[in-house]
């Protein structure tokens, strides 16, 4: 496991599991529904788990990671379960802190999830 602060909001905590975490097994029931990462929402504690056998994949970049991390806080900030909340804050973090190739990255991913 791998824990640390968040670096587009220090008050966020990144939880990175992998599957020789024993806590894996409980943080792979929502990576099973599709997701890569997902948050803590409704406690005093703000903090994200990120799927630490996702970040493996080859074809992960810096750039998805920035991503992940906006959206997430996207949900945090708003502190709201709505994708497209999380979404249109993320775009605006990566906007505002990440790098230009995450910025269109996420356009791009944007415009195919919504149609737009």
């Amino acid at each position: 496991m791998n824990v640390y602060q968040c670096t587009f909001d220090e008050d966020v905590t990144v939880i990175e599991v992998e599957k020789t975490d024993a806590e894996y097994a409980q943080a792979d029931e929502q990576f099973k529904l599709g997701t890569h990462a997902f948050t803590i929402l409704g406690t005093d504690i703000k903090a994200m788990v990120i799927d630490g056998e996702w970040l493996k994949e080859d074809w992960v970049t810096d750039e998805h990671v920035q991503i992940v991390h906006a959206h997430e806080l996207g949900h945090i900030h708003n502190d709201s379960s709505s994708e497209l909340e999380a979404d249109m804050t993320g775009l605006e973090l990566v906007g505002t802190l990440g790098t230009i190739s995450a910025f269109n990255l996420y356009c791009l991913e944007i415009q195919s999830r919504y149609c737009v």
